[in-house]
């Protein structure tokens, strides 16, 4: 029987979290609300 490997690395590890961060961070700046709070994150593409 085949090892499975965890959910994390079957669905792409870090490059795939990294992606869904940066658009999830990208929607919430949109917000008026949102950029009042420093979030001291700056993603580069």
């Amino acid at each position: 029987m085949e090892k499975q490997g965890n959910l994390f690395d079957k669905y792409g590890g870090v490059p795939t979290i990294k992606l869904i961060l940066k658009a999830f961070y990208r929607e919430v700046l949109k917000k008026p609300y949102f950029k009042k709070f420093s979030l001291m994150l700056i993603w580069k593409s």
